[in-house]
């Protein structure tokens, strides 16, 4: 059930069913029914309810594919925002919307364009927590020097900036990434505990010890009183 919770539904678990689960949807009332996975009877307490039909978030050949991480996420204002990233990995647009998703307008950038040596941005996963945006991006620097750092903004404080800077001087969340890690694949995935407390990491690579074979890596990181990533 902590699924649905993750998306903003508040759950009650009442008495087992045989063959089916009953959804209600206090907003509407509208009483949906499913195959019964879990042989338990879920009911709705709060959920968003939005009949939208499709939007153009924007209009560009911007990438946001990836396996496992979340691409976009809801504040707890209602705010919706998503990210994507530039077909030439050198940037990452961030957008909002402030009407359940009718309009969307560019909120924030990372542009890596003119650093040198060259900055690819290959992969992202967002989280949040209250108003702030928490970025897991991943990519490479210099050809062979791989990094994954997580990256942190107030989606109500920032304007429509370019935060290379900010991001560039944060530290990787893993001590290994410039060691022995080699090869970081793009997918990468970050979640935050259903106490807001705890963030989880995890994306594939080499090292040293497995130099033929891709592993999948974990960090576990408190959020403190600043909002950083630590404790890896």
């Amino acid at each position: 059930m902590d699924i649905l919770k993750d998306l903003g539904i508040g759950v009650s678990v009442g008495v087992p069913l045989a063959d089916k689960q009953t959804l209600i949807d206090n907003y509407n009332n509208a009483i949906v029914s499913m195959p019964n996975k879990l042989g338990y009877q879920v009911t709705y307490s709060n959920p968003v309810v939005c009949d939208r039909t499709d939007v153009t978030v924007v209009n560009s050949a911007y990438d946001t594919s990836g396996n496992g991480g979340k691409k976009s996420v809801r504040l707890s204002n209602g705010w919706l925002v998503c990210a994507a990233l530039s077909s030439d990995y050198l940037k990452i647009f961030y957008y909002k919307s402030i009407d359940n998703g009718a309009t969307w307008s560019q909120m924030y950038y990372i542009d890596t364009t003119g650093a040198s040596p060259t900055v690819l941005l290959k992969g992202f996963s967002l989280a949040s927590v209250g108003t702030k945006t928490y970025t897991l991006i991943n990519g490479v620097f210099n050809t062979s020097t791989y990094f994954i750092k997580n990256y942190i903004f107030d989606a109500t404080i920032i304007t429509n900036t370019n935060g290379f800077s900010a991001f560039w001087n944060l530290t990787n969340i893993d001590v290994d990434v410039n060691g022995s890690q080699s090869n970081i694949q793009p997918n990468c995935s970050l979640i935050i505990d259903t106490t807001g407390s705890e963030l989880h990491a995890c994306w594939s690579s080499k090292n040293s010890t497995y130099a033929y074979s891709f592993n999948i890596r974990y960090c576990k990181g408190i959020i403190n009183s600043d909002e950083y990533f630590e404790g890896c």
